[in-house]
């Protein structure tokens, strides 16, 4: 009777190991193939006023991740989880004059952004629009990578980005740039719901340009003026 438990527990646990090894393949390749590449993606990590890993170009070091006025680091995920929220709907001098306090190194409070009028065209959504960039990640020479994310919108349109980077005569330059834009011509994405980009957005950062080492991920929007989330950003191995 022992003997008989002892080989009931041996083929469960045997069970057990199989489906372990089930769960860890999607889309037939290994779970280590599948592994996010992108530092703190679901923006719960707390840097010093947002998520830890992300902010804009020229980011003063020890300075705020989102300025407060046209970004935002707010629990208004798909689960109510922390998330990125944008704004191009402010006027451009006055994001100008708080990106330059932010790359400085400043942490006060942004002040309340002024009414914008019609037709816009002196705002963030008409000129820079509003981008976070994550930390670099290293790349294998010849690999593709996939890219993923949630997003909802409300008036604009999201966009995702990845640029490249790579030594060029001593200087470090931007190699390469791939670009999705997320809107309604997306199926099944409704303005105001949280939408998740699945279907697989694949890039080449080594194919035609050999130099890239590095890429970062850029999350964008501009025109129109409006809002957009993002959560739950994904780079893996193809």
């Amino acid at each position: 009777k022992k003997d008989a438990e002892k080989k009931d527990a041996e083929k469960k646990d045997d069970q057990k190991v199989g489906n372990k090894e089930q769960e860890t393949k999607e889309d037939g390749k290994p779970a280590e193939a599948r592994r996010n590449l992108v530092a703190n993606p679901r923006f719960e990590e707390k840097g010093v006023t947002g998520p830890k890993g992300w902010g804009m170009v020229g980011l003063a070091q020890g300075g705020q991740e989102v300025d407060g006025l046209t970004s935002f680091w707010v629990k208004e995920g798909p689960d109510g989880s922390w998330c990125l929220k944008y704004d191009t709907d402010v006027n451009l001098d006055e994001a100008k004059a708080r990106w330059e306090e932010v790359r400085k190194g400043g942490t006060s409070p942004a002040r309340p952004k002024s009414p914008t009028k019609s037709p816009f065209y002196d705002t963030v959504a008409g000129n820079d629009g509003v981008n976070l960039l994550g930390e670099e990640i290293a790349v294998k020479p010849g690999m593709a990578y996939d890219i993923e994310a949630d997003l909802k919108t409300t008036g604009t349109t999201g966009y995702l980005f990845v640029r490249g980077y790579g030594e060029v005569r001593g200087e470090r330059r931007v190699l390469f740039k791939y670009q999705r834009n997320l809107d309604e011509s997306l199926p099944g994405f409704k303005t105001g719901e949280w939408f998740h980009v699945k279907e697989r957005n694949t890039f080449h950062p080594t194919r035609k340009t050999p130099l890239v080492r590095w890429i970062r991920v850029s999350l964008y929007a501009y025109w129109p003026p409006g809002n957009v989330w993002f959560d739950n950003v994904d780079v893996h191995e193809n």
